[in-house]
């Protein structure tokens, strides 16, 4: 797992000595949650877990410039600026889906997305907590990105307060072969608790 932010690994310790709550363990039972401080992320290529249908140097190529492309999103939505809005509803396609995190609609405009992120991206000291992506390769110009992330930001009452959140990326590549890759679809929300009879997973470790 990729951990993102400073304080890792001792996570309920540095909480306390810090003043802050514990990670919110639900949804979610993660580790190298820290608290305080800033987004710092990782290189994703030291991260093994990625998938694609074929492993030729076209697709790994296409899964290190997706890998770039979510890594941007997570930069520019945690960089706490006053244009962290505009410049996060930017990496959006003009005809993208979003479901918001906390969000309880599907956006399905521009204008809908931005308004999402002038309350996401300002929420105060946000930042990623940790991320974990899969990637799948399915076209020269069409991918995936799957996994999960956590976010933290300060409560009102001074508290940090985190999130345990999944998220599924689709992005589409516009203007060719060197064109951007832009977002057309993005699910993003909070982890449930799985049933203790629920077989776990073993293909992908998340």
């Amino acid at each position: 797992m990729l951990a993102l932010g400073g304080g890792v690994g001792t996570a309920a310790t540095a909480a306390s000595a810090a003043g802050v709550a514990a990670p919110d363990k639900t949804p979610g039972k993660y580790k190298n949650l820290g608290s305080g401080g800033t987004s710092t992320l990782e290189r994703e290529d030291q991260f093994n877990g990625i998938s694609s249908r074929s492993s030729d140097s076209a697709d790994e190529n296409v899964k290190k410039e997706v890998l770039d492309t979510t890594r941007k999103w997570l930069e520019t939505v945690t960089s706490n600026k006053p244009t962290a809005a505009v410049e996060t509803s930017a990496l959006y396609a003009k005809d993208a889906v979003l479901w918001g995190t906390v969000s309880e609609q599907l956006r399905v405009t521009p204008g809908e997305i931005r308004s999402y992120f002038d309350f996401f991206a300002g929420l105060p000291g946000l930042r990623v907590a940790a991320y974990q992506p899969y990637v799948r390769v399915w076209e020269s110009d069409t991918a995936i990105n799957d996994g999960y992330y956590v976010f933290a930001w300060q409560g009102p009452d001074g508290v940090e307060v985190q999130k345990h959140a999944r998220f599924s990326f689709v992005y589409r590549r516009e203007g060719g072969r060197e064109g951007t890759w832009k977002i057309v679809d993005h699910h993003s929300s909070l982890l449930p608790t799985a049933p203790a009879k629920l077989v776990k997973a073993t293909t992908v470790l998340l």
